[in-house]
């Protein structure tokens, strides 16, 4: 009584709370929950009639009973909240009778909606005890803890919701149902498929094929679960005829889910892949637009101080342009922690060991333009990559700033980048975000992540690039096998298809066709042309070789005879001389055939015999020579990897080279002169790769 007024008051408020807090923990212990026995607790406040049980909730932190529509009220208030970081939740009195459990899964449990689905997981021995050990799993490891918990939420909901479809086909027929459990007896098989496929029809009398698998995985680890619990309560009866409902359902296992998995692979092929599923070009470029200038006019906006609209607006956007620029799934790019970005702008990752200090000056200018992090995936043993563009930086260094997360409500505890607000420690929804984001740029429709997966990996697909290259882009990148980009991600090559197997076949049901027209000895002669058609040589994979044409005959000569022992002798300009001479021969002597000169020049056009002789090898002056090497500087001095290792992509390069010194080379045709510049840099290069890795050993020995 000695104290203040205030603090008097408040000291009797709480003698008063712990007083009905006992009390109502001792009358909710005695007996069962009903109507009566609510109008036996003490609440806080007098409220008229005394509601049902199932509206009445107790605060987690002040132990105060109040209705549960006003808890999201009472938590901007309630007292006790000041003293933890741990927001206050309301427990409903059905979960409070529950003494075995710890309060946090209590607090799991009472997460769930009342409604129907809610109450058989609140109520359920069964359930509860399935996902009181799935949540001990999971509160052993902090990482990704809270996706954790809201994929147990789902297989709860989905184990209840199939448990009320039990009970429904149960009901018709006549069998009692006493508890989820006895949808896991060997007595209840037929039940539990028919209330599968109950549960999976759609309204149109169609099958959810997804669902169905998903139903497939949960009954076999409910089951597995099962098993080990009763293993480990020495309950062997029980165990026993859970391994006989196992050992039958994997015998039925092709009626109950073969259907689905086949639906699945169809629409997987035939839809998924399917080049118009693929997000438009204008589209892209429209959502690119309008992300970068939102994010440049919010990071410029610099005398508007933060709030918890303007840190969301930010946060999205960022968000959607890390999660489609860098091609990750949904929730990849949000996973970003504090600690990771510092690990991005500090480049704590990019390695200069005493080899690559020639290519520093590469490193530098790509660190002018982007960051790399990386981020922990669901396997501990692999790291996500995730690259980070310059219009994204201050944006990022704004949303990691403590005053504006402060200013703008986040719990001080989360460590997200993105993180979500209203005191959560949890990050935003990737797939939230990417959408949030589409509706505002008004694009035609929906981008999401696995779209700009898919259209990514069919567009990288399509370019010519080393194979390590390519192998490092899908399986570090993108994170999955190329089994996986093939016949998942990629559109099938279609174009490829075409260009050679179907003009293949064209040429070859044009022969069928003309059959009765064709002569013996025209025959060799169309072979030879479909052998030219078809025969493709890309310049960029024979550089420096300065291979002449083969003509047909010589082709099919070539082929016929020992490939290694005369390939050289066939491509010299000796043989090719002393074939043109037997041809001329060949023709003088043919005199007495009716064969018109018009003819003989058409063949010797169509053979190739007319053209003019190898010319002699160019040399190089000084001058030619320094402005490759000072115009193709980044090129020549690539000494990442040795010899000539290492694609050249400087078609457009060398293009820009000739408008600006048209006088070089003049006298070269153009396809020529880019073919002699193109080697001149191949050959300069590995000079340069030569000397250098030359001095690198003996500054080593």
């Amino acid at each position: 009584m000695s104290l203040p007024g205030p603090e008097r008051r408040k000291a009797f408020t709480n003698l008063k709370r712990k007083g009905i807090y006992h009390h109502n923990a001792e009358l909710l212990k005695s007996g069962e929950l009903t109507n009566q026995s609510v109008e036996e607790l003490i609440l806080e406040r007098n409220i008229g009639s005394c509601p049902s049980h199932s509206v009445m909730a107790m605060c987690s932190l002040c132990k105060v009973f109040i209705r549960k529509k006003n808890m999201h009220r009472h938590k901007r208030f309630c007292k006790a909240a000041e003293t933890t970081t741990t927001p206050p939740c309301g427990i409903s009195l059905t979960v409070l009778k529950e003494v075995q459990y710890p309060e946090k899964y209590i607090r799991f449990l009472e997460s769930f909606l009342t409604d129907d689905v809610g109450n058989i997981i609140r109520n359920d021995k069964f359930i509860k005890e399935y996902g009181y050990m799935e949540f001990l799993s999971i509160q052993g490891s902090d990482f990704k803890e809270t996706e954790k918990f809201n994929t147990l939420r789902s297989k709860l909901r989905r184990l209840a919701r199939l448990f009320i479809h039990f009970q429904n086909v149960a009901s018709e027929l006549g069998v009692e149902v006493k508890g989820c459990d006895d949808m896991f007896k060997v007595k209840g098989i037929r039940l539990l498929s028919t209330a599968v496929n109950t549960m999976t029809q759609d309204s149109e009398g169609g099958m959810k094929s997804g669902l169905k698998l998903g139903l497939k995985s949960l009954i076999l680890e409910v089951s597995n679960s099962i098993f080990t619990t009763h293993m480990l309560m020495e309950e062997e009866s029980k165990a026993l005829e859970v391994e006989k409902f196992c050992k039958v359902l994997k015998a039925q296992w092709k009626s109950f889910f073969k259907s689905a998995q086949e639906a699945i692979l169809k629409k997987r092929q035939n839809e998924s892949r399917n080049p118009k599923r693929l997000p438009s070009l204008k589209d892209i470029n429209q959502l690119q637009t309008f992300t970068k200038n939102s994010i440049k006019e919010l990071v410029q906006n610099v005398y508007e101080p933060m709030n918890q609209e303007l840190f969301c607006k930010l946060r999205n956007l960022i968000a959607s342009r890390l999660t489609l620029f860098n091609a990750r799934r949904g929730g990849e790019a949000t996973r970003l922690t504090l600690s990771e970005l510092e690990d991005a702008f500090g480049d704590k990752w990019v390695y200069k060991s005493s080899a690559q200090k020639q290519i520093d000056d590469d490193i530098e200018k790509m660190a002018c333009k982007i960051k790399c992090t990386y981020l922990h995936s669901s396997k501990k043993s692999e790291l996500v990559p995730l690259i980070i563009p310059e219009d994204c930086w201050k944006g990022l260094q704004l949303l990691a700033d403590s005053e504006n997360r402060k200013l703008a409500g986040l719990h001080p505890q989360n460590e997200f980048v993105f993180a979500s607000t209203e005191d959560s420690v949890d990050h935003v929804s990737g797939w939230q975000c990417v959408r949030s984001v589409c509706e505002k740029a008004g694009v035609s429709r929906y981008i999401t992540a696995t779209d700009m997966r898919h259209y990514v990996a069919t567009h990288y697909a399509s370019l010519e690039v080393p194979q390590h290259e390519r192998d490092f882009f899908i399986q570090k990148h993108m994170g999955h096998s190329k089994f996986i980009n093939e016949n998942v991600y990629q559109c099938p090559p279609a174009i490829q298809e075409m260009r050679t197997a179907g003009k293949f076949l064209l040429s070859l049901d044009t022969i069928i066709d003309n059959e009765d027209d064709i002569d013996e000895s025209d025959e060799d002669n169309i072979i030879s042309d479909m052998v030219e058609e078809l025969t493709t040589r890309d310049d960029r994979t024979e550089v420096g070789k300065n291979e002449r044409s083969i003509s047909p005959l010589e082709e099919l000569s070539t082929q016929e005879t020992t490939r290694k022992r005369n390939r050289k002798d066939s491509s010299s300009p000796q043989c090719a001389k002393k074939f043109r001479e037997e041809f001329e021969y060949s023709e003088t002597d043919s005199s007495s055939d009716d064969v018109n000169n018009e003819d003989i020049a058409a063949i010797r056009k169509e053979l190739n015999l007319d053209r003019k002789p190898k010319g002699q090898r160019h040399t190089w002056t000084t001058e030619e020579n320094n402005l490759i090497t000072q115009f193709f500087t980044e090129e020549v001095n690539d000494v990442s990897l040795k010899g000539n290792k290492g694609a050249l992509h400087i078609k457009d390069k060398i293009q820009l080279f000739i408008r600006e010194y048209p006088e070089f080379l003049k006298d070269v045709e153009v396809p020529k002169r880019k073919s002699m510049i193109r080697v001149k840099v191949l050959n300069c290069r590995r000079r340069k790769r030569e000397v250098f890795y030359s001095n690198l050993e003996k500054i080593i020995q």
